[in-house]
């Protein structure tokens, strides 16, 4: 997809949301109340519509029958998540137009592709992750951070940044005394 294309479906969304709900995704315009209450409405309707695709592949194991997909009700339903998630992108960061919205998500998605890909080639199995949060530690936007503590035998302990609390690798909190 090109960026062009990617724009033309941001400012149309943005556009919609403006005309159709009188919702004005401008960041800077919403209290902080009135933005995480729209998250919240967008990921519930996403996750939503992701059922509903869900529900056009016959994914129960105890289905009787040939399987069949239903193409095209799947991929209308695909289309109706991508309006809320387009709708979360427009409204992630303060102050970004449609434009850098486009821009940042082709930058961001290409350099999180070619980790995910270096993640598989040098073996991942999914345990360099924080365990108060279970964020991955070498993700570019998490802050949690691993140390060695020399005093304490080389123990590694995490601090959390979302919960500010400490953790030792083995996912226990640290507790002070």
């Amino acid at each position: 997809m090109t960026d062009d294309r990617l724009l033309s479906m941001l400012t149309a969304q943005a556009q919609l949301q403006r005309e159709a709900y009188g919702i004005d995704v401008n960041v800077a315009d919403m209290t902080i109340e009135s933005r995480v209450r729209y998250i919240k409405d967008m990921v519930l309707a996403a996750t939503d519509e992701l059922h509903e695709a869900l529900n056009e592949a016959p994914w129960k194991p105890w289905t009787i029958g040939v399987p069949v997909i239903n193409e095209e009700a799947f991929f209308a339903e695909l289309v109706d998540v991508w309006h809320f998630v387009m709708n979360l992108l427009l409204v992630a960061h303060a102050g970004w137009t449609p434009d850098r919205v486009a821009v940042e998500l082709a930058v961001r998605y290409t350099t999180k592709n070619r980790k995910n890909l270096q993640r598989q080639l040098d073996g991942y199995d999914g345990r360099n992750k924080c365990p108060g949060c279970r964020r991955a530690l070498d993700d570019d936007a998490v802050l949690c951070r691993r140390y060695t503590m020399p005093d304490y035998d080389g123990v590694a302990e995490f601090i959390c940044y979302p919960t500010a609390c400490r953790y030792y690798e083995d996912g226990k909190r640290v507790t002070s005394s």
